[in-house]
């Protein structure tokens, strides 16, 4: 058949079909099947006729008669199928009779997708068509799609072309502010190094001083206790306890610079551990009574009936911030009155939030200096420093141990009125003892100890003469038997020769330390008699870490010097085997 009479293809709704037949009644027949649907038919009567116009156009399928003279439907299959152009266009092989398997599978291996048997069922023929002509118009459409999507591509390539153009002139300022960051960076990496050491030089300059200064004012305090509890005239009585109370304010500033040094430091860890509210503050109310009677104040009190009795937290530190604002109210106080109000502000069943105010009639702080109270080593006025003492530390160790327990702090004052701290904290709520049966016979058992306290035997091991000579008057005066060691090596000598009950053991001896010390009694292996017996650490090492590291060498108790010896004579009473 003459191609060129086909029509022409440019009908973008038609779907070209090139029906391949040598015999023309078949191809008029086929033509006629399929002239009612949106199809544009062009035949070929030959292999070679169907080569050309597949190379011509693009068919969306190729109906292709298997027996034909010359170059049949399969020759002409295979190289349709060799060509890139045209092995993408389906072919269905039309064939008179060639039913076998070996025929069909020459065809599908020449590049068929079906097979269509003589006489062919109209109904069968256009559902096969109509498939492949709607996988043509979606051929077309996502060619459409892609040429568009290309078109993007370009304009969106020659957009970024022109932006990679403004980038790069940007590129040479960037590099400029990229090197001026890192140049900055560098010196804020050697400024924060500067500052680590700087911080870990002042926190082993505060820790050598307090031990330095603890070591002697232990001896200080230590003899003027024993010395207070002897035969003194009334001006003599009077010049010890001035004495006692400047070494003991000495003695507190040193813990205040040191708890200051712990917080900034990131050290300051809390012990939470269940105590009892009211007995906290009734043991407030003990320590600050006397100094609020001889000024003529009243200390009022009081804890809402709705707090629970036994709270979770740190006792220690919420002691320290109470006694911190207690102190300052009755220090600005010189009349009027001094309260204490905790109220149960929310409660679940797991937590209490404590609203706690600390109100008095003192002097009060001027509005412009209420923004700096809490500031360290300052005072609302320099003066006040003079009139009243003080370092300055007391109100900024309370913010900070506030901010420390997930707390709040603030004040409320008016000059020459008074002042009205607020500290609100939640904490979790203890576990209640489940009777006081044992308190009922405290005092008897406290009576039982002392008179037996002869029949205790205990080994001081401590290297200065004074602090050895004032514990052990101490000691002594209470009824205990003490033998003294010089160093670890005369201690651990002394227990391998002698039963002891109780060792109170300096850290920071000549010869052998108690750290090395505590591990030789602990060793099973060692010469020591008793390898169980209690072992507290008296020490001029103060840091959270030195209690630490005593409690990890085998110590039980660490007691910080200078030695509070009411609580020493507490702290063996509960260690000694009896109470054991």
């Amino acid at each position: 058949m003459d191609s060129t009479a086909a029509l022409s293809l440019d009908h973008l709704n038609m779907v070209p079909i090139l029906l391949v037949d040598d015999r023309p009644e078949n191809l008029l027949s086929l033509s006629e099947l399929l002239s009612e649907q949106d199809y544009e038919l062009i035949c070929a009567d030959s292999g070679n006729e169907a080569l050309r116009l597949t190379l011509k156009h693009d068919f969306a399928l190729v109906l292709l008669d298997v027996q034909m003279p010359g170059m049949d439907g399969f020759e002409t299959a295979e190289l349709m199928r060799l060509n890139p152009k045209t092995r993408h266009i389906p072919i269905i092989f039309v064939t008179a009779g060639m039913k076998e398997s070996r025929f069909l599978f020459k065809g599908y291996d020449a590049g068929a997708v079906d097979y269509l048997t003589k006489p062919i069922e109209p109904a069968f023929l256009k559902s096969k068509v109509r498939i492949f002509a709607e996988l043509y118009h979606q051929r077309k459409e996502l060619e459409q799609h892609r040429t568009q999507l290309q078109k993007l591509v370009d304009d969106k390539t020659t957009q970024l072309l022109r932006q990679n153009e403004d980038l790069q002139a940007t590129e040479e300022m960037l590099r400029v502010q990229i090197g001026e960051y890192e140049y900055a960076q560098q010196l804020l990496k050697q400024a924060k190094e500067e500052a680590e050491t700087a911080n870990q030089t002042k926190s082993r300059f505060l820790a050598n001083m307090s031990h330095e200064i603890r070591t002697p004012m232990n001896g200080v305090l230590g003899a003027l206790q024993l010395l207070s509890d002897s035969e003194l005239s009334e001006e003599q009585q009077e010049l010890v306890n001035c004495a006692i109370s400047s070494g003991r304010s000495l003695v507190q500033l040193l813990d205040d610079i040191l708890d200051i040094s712990r917080i900034e430091a990131g050290r300051m860890v809390l012990n939470n551990a269940d105590f009892e509210i009211r007995a906290l503050v009734s043991s407030l109310f003990g320590l600050l009574s006397l100094s609020s009677r001889a000024k003529g104040i009243c200390l009022d009190v009081t804890v809402a009936h709705d707090v629970p009795a036994v709270l979770k937290g740190d006792a220690g530190r919420l002691r320290q911030i109470l006694f911190n604002l207690l102190g300052n109210a009755i220090k600005f106080t010189s009349h009027g009155h001094v309260k204490l109000h905790i109220k149960n502000q929310k409660e679940d069943s797991k937590t209490v939030t404590l609203a706690i105010s600390v109100s008095d009639t003192g002097i009060g702080i001027p509005d412009d200096k209420l923004q700096m109270i809490f500031d360290s080593f300052t005072q609302a006025d320099s003066s006040t420093t003079r009139i009243y003492g003080g370092s300055g530390l007391g109100l900024t160790i309370c913010k900070q141990l506030a901010n420390l327990m997930n707390g709040t702090i603030s004040v409320e004052s008016t000059e020459g009125k008074g002042s009205r701290f607020c500290f609100k904290v939640t904490l979790e709520k203890g576990v209640e003892a489940a009777g006081n049966q044992g308190a009922a016979n405290d005092g008897k058992q406290k009576a039982a100890t002392a008179s037996a306290a002869t029949s205790y035997r205990l080994l001081l091991a401590e290297d200065e003469p004074v602090n050895q000579r004032v514990t052990k008057s101490v000691l002594e005066r209470s009824g205990y038997r003490v033998d003294i060691a010089n160093n670890g090596v005369e201690a651990i000598a002394a227990l391998s020769r002698n039963d002891y009950d109780l060792v109170l053991m300096d850290c920071m001896m000549p010869v052998m330390n108690g750290y090395e010390a505590t591990a030789i009694i602990r060793d099973l292996s060692s010469e020591v008699r008793n390898h169980t017996l209690p072992v507290i650490a008296i020490t001029a090492n103060a840091m959270n870490e030195d209690r630490e590291r005593c409690l990890e060498a085998g110590m039980d108790e660490h007691l910080a010097k200078p030695i509070d010896f009411a609580r020493l004579l507490e702290t063996i009473k509960i260690w000694l085997p009896e109470n054991q």
